[in-house]
């Protein structure tokens, strides 16, 4: 990976808004959700940084 040879942090979040256990359904507030998440993540993330 890329990131690892020049020593970047790198985070990867994937989220598949239609599946299983929506029953592949369309929900439009899916995308705020997912980005309400990444959000919490990535600041998570940050925090834990030296």
């Amino acid at each position: 990976m890329m990131a690892e040879a020049y020593k970047v942090p790198f985070l990867g979040i994937r989220i598949l808004s239609n599946n299983l256990t929506n029953g592949g359904k369309y929900d439009p507030s899916t995308a705020t959700d997912n980005q309400k998440f990444v959000k919490n993540v990535v600041l998570h993330y940050i925090s834990t940084l030296k």
